[in-house]
């Protein structure tokens, strides 16, 4: 069993939210909320616009993505205590790529997607211009167009590099 404050280490534990000002991090502790599950309960679901993130306290996850090829869903991963998810929609703003479904009784921790945005997304992201984008593609900088691969083929800036949004995580290793 987890005890109260576990939840919070597994959170700072996260890479993404070691880049997470401090204050933030704070602000960002005292707004998520606690929500019980039971098994079997679905937590997201794939196709819809996201509305969370989620921290795994206790129980387990099973994330499963359905291919649309008339074959049943594929699971992907099991997610477990410290794991989080649900940010890649957030961060993109588009639909969730998988479902997620308890595999047992738990306690997970949320944030509202308003909240995700404004203390982790905006103080993490770097906007910049067209013409500042264009130096430094002159110089060593890429264009990765994260669309869908058939978006993608319909038309692209020259020499960009198509690298779909949801498979960025799983090939992070690959990005400079």
């Amino acid at each position: 069993s987890c005890d109260d404050n576990d939840w919070m280490i597994q959170l700072v534990h996260l890479p993404t939210f070691q880049l997470v000002p401090p204050a933030n991090l704070q602000k960002m502790i005292g707004l998520m909320e606690p929500v019980e599950v039971e098994e079997g309960d679905t937590i997201i679901k794939q196709g819809e616009y996201g509305d969370y993130f989620y921290l795994i306290n206790t129980g387990h996850c099973r994330v499963q993505r359905d291919l649309e090829d008339g074959q049943s869903p594929v699971e992907l991963a099991r997610l477990g205590p410290g794991n989080s998810f649900g940010e890649d929609a957030l961060l993109s703003d588009g639909v969730r790529n998988a479902t997620i479904t308890m595999a047992d009784k738990g306690v997970l921790f949320r944030l509202s997607k308003e909240h995700f945005i404004s203390l982790i997304k905006n103080p993490l992201s770097k906007v910049i211009d067209y013409r500042e984008a264009l130096d430094l593609i002159a110089g060593s900088g890429v264009w990765l167009d994260v669309r869908e691969s058939d978006e993608f083929e319909k038309s692209h800036l020259t020499n960009a590099i198509n690298f779909p949004f949801d498979q960025i995580r799983a090939n992070l290793d690959t990005l400079d």
